[in-house]
């Protein structure tokens, strides 16, 4: 599994936009997410050796990372009870570990966690 400073800053500052949602710091979480997608875009731009990836690594699936809250929280998901059994409607910001590997699929995976993060800010 590859890993790369870069790609690992990309992600420290989408999980740092992340932590500024949870503190309702909206403008600058919209602000720090956008920079962050606009870094790893031009990070996946250049990376061409991408690791032959067939599907993702557990710790990095959306559905594993919507479960994982904040590092600093004890806030679990939350359930709306107007809404359907067994359907959350997610008000929690995605944080991405930090370890992911640089493979197409989970940067795939990384640009949607982003942009998830950006629409609920």
């Amino acid at each position: 599994m590859m890993t790369n400073p870069a790609f690992e800053q990309a992600i420290n500052q989408a999980n740092y936009g992340a932590s500024l949602i949870e503190a309702k710091d909206y403008g600058d979480a919209i602000s720090n997410l956008s920079a962050a997608l606009s870094f790893f875009k031009r990070l996946m731009a250049l990376h061409t050796n991408f690791e032959e990836d067939n599907e993702l690594s557990p710790k990095t699936s959306l559905d594993e990372c919507m479960k994982t809250c904040s590092p600093s929280s004890d806030v679990s998901l939350d359930v709306d009870e107007e809404a359907p059994e067994g359907q959350f409607i997610y008000h929690q910001p995605i944080h991405i570990p930090a370890k992911s590997a640089l493979s197409y699929t989970e940067g795939i995976m990384v640009s949607c966690m982003i942009i998830f993060n950006l629409a609920i800010a």
